[in-house]
């Protein structure tokens, strides 16, 4: 599957979807009294059998995805994306990267609840809190990569593809990539402030506002062991999960900085750290180079 990069919220559509809401059906079904949560929808997508539910309630999707082994059998639709049986993302989370290519911000997924009552709980708390944060706004850095409004989950689903495409084989756990990658910048929410700036002209000589990013941290607990804090707040992460995001930052932690040599310890024992802060480099110096909408003068 070609992985494709996750779109800076820059035109004026961008932004009026990033406030639209985009429902996405997964395959178990759905309370008729969550009638509510999908009756205003702006988009809705089916995921395999999730058009299954749909069609019993009466609601035709805008998109359907999934490789279809659940529903058995490619639907009629005029709007279908078929994947292959053997591919990186789930169904549920194939749709949802759909879902943020086409610009949408919030997001209801409705039939995608099982498997261990404890993990269940802990992604519906951790997902409770983000709502309460401006992750999904916040930029990534203050003028260097993806300093502009989205940048941080930009940059999070930008690390995921990078060590998904490069890293990933069959003999790897598929879920400690998915959490590593995309909750290691969790540090970064409510890490930010957002202003402006006067910068002149040089064309016109004369003196513009700009936008611009600040340090304004509300937590400062650190960077890599700040996000293995907030995460294990909701998730009880694997020695290696925690490894990993904690020292994703490599040389750049102020840790090593300052003198330490865990981090030798950590990637000699622990490749999923090594492959993490090669796909976070990977993807700020190479997937997003000229993604800040901040002038670095």
């Amino acid at each position: 599957m070609i992985c494709r990069s996750f779109p800076v919220c820059s035109t004026q559509m961008e932004r009026k979807k990033a406030g639209m809401k985009c429902v996405i059906f997964a395959g178990l079904p759905a309370a008729p009294e969550l009638h509510s949560w999908w009756a205003d929808a702006d988009y809705v997508i089916a995921a395999d059998r999730g058009y299954d539910s749909l069609m019993a309630y009466g609601v035709n999707p805008d998109l359907v995805v999934g490789d279809f082994d659940s529903l058995g059998e490619v639907p009629n639709h005029p709007n279908v994306i078929q994947l292959p049986a053997e591919k990186d993302d789930t169904d549920m989370v194939f749709a949802l990267r759909q879902g943020l290519d086409l610009g949408y911000r919030r997001f209801v997924m409705l039939g995608g609840v099982g498997g261990r009552l404890e993990h269940t709980l802990g992604n519906l708390q951790l997902l409770d809190w983000l709502a309460t944060t401006d992750f999904y706004t916040a930029p990534a850095s203050t003028r260097f990569h993806g300093a502009c409004e989205c940048g941080l989950v930009m940059h999070s689903i930008n690390v995921y593809n990078v060590l998904m495409s490069r890293f990933y084989t069959e003999e790897d756990n598929k879920e400690s990539f998915t959490l590593v990658s995309l909750l290691h910048d969790l540090c970064k929410a409510n890490y930010y402030k957002s202003g402006f700036r006067n910068v002149k002209n040089d064309a016109t000589g004369q003196w513009e506002k700009v936008p611009s990013y600040s340090v304004q941290d509300a937590f400062p607990f650190g960077h890599g062991e700040k996000s293995v804090y907030l995460i294990e707040r909701f998730i009880r992460l694997k020695p290696v999960e925690a490894i990993a995001i904690r020292w994703h930052m490599g040389g750049f932690d102020d840790a090593v900085r300052g003198g330490s040599y865990a981090i030798s310890n950590a990637f000699d024992e622990y490749p999923l750290a090594v492959k993490l802060h090669l796909a976070d480099l990977e993807a700020t110096y190479l997937v997003e180079k000229g993604t800040s909408s901040v002038n670095r003068r």
